[in-house]
């Protein structure tokens, strides 16, 4: 919903015209680059020194990335028609995604090394569904009602699927590797070959 829909809110109820709405909704993305090497590189050195453990540090990570933005549209549902207000808060609310980055997306190695490529597979495959679910939804809702009161009905649906990831995530998360992830190797399965500079005697 950020990531895709902020420009059409910033076109639609902040009336922002198409030059300064480029560059007010790209700034928050260098931001948001930025906050996430910054908090990777914080929460890696509380790991290391053992003050935080590797659930926590993800943990954390993702909370940044789902708490933050959803207070920060909770705010955009009664900021109204104040443009610097709704500025920051998109900005705040589009950096603090860059949570993400050392949360949810670095548990698929944590969990499973050996399957981190099939469960980012898995998980992004799903996670592409908003990216087509939410323009729709979107234009349904304003069409020919391109009000705030439109948006705040699209803005409490985002918080409540934040709520329920947050909810998830606290409870279910985990950053130690699991059982299922040990691979036995069957050494009957491998065929020994001698090396081709190897002589053999008779």
């Amino acid at each position: 919903m950020l990531l895709i829909e902020t420009p059409f809110y910033m076109d639609q109820v902040l009336k922002f015209d198409m030059t300064e709405n480029a560059v007010i909704t790209a700034l928050p993305f260098l931001s948001l680059w930025i906050f996430s090497i910054a908090l990777s590189r914080t929460l890696d050195w509380l790991r290391s020194k053992n003050i935080i453990t590797t659930t926590t540090a993800r943990k954390i990570g993702t909370l940044f990335a789902s708490l933050v933005p959803a207070a920060c549209l909770l705010g955009l549902c009664y900021i109204g028609c104040n443009r610097a207000g709704a500025v920051v808060l998109m900005a705040v609310g589009i950096t603090s995604i860059g949570g993400m980055f050392c949360g949810f997306l670095s548990n698929h190695i944590d969990i499973a090394p050996n399957f981190a490529g099939t469960l980012m597979a898995m998980t992004n495959t799903v996670a592409t569904i908003p990216g087509i679910v939410v323009p729709i939804f979107v234009g349904i809702l304003t069409h020919g009602n391109q009000t705030i009161s439109a948006w705040r009905v699209i803005f409490f649906v985002t918080i409540g699927l934040y709520i329920i990831e947050i909810i998830a995530y606290t409870l279910f998360g985990s950053g130690e590797e699991q059982s299922w992830n040990k691979v036995t190797e069957n050494k009957e399965d491998f065929e020994v070959k001698p090396l081709k500079n190897e002589k053999t005697h008779v």
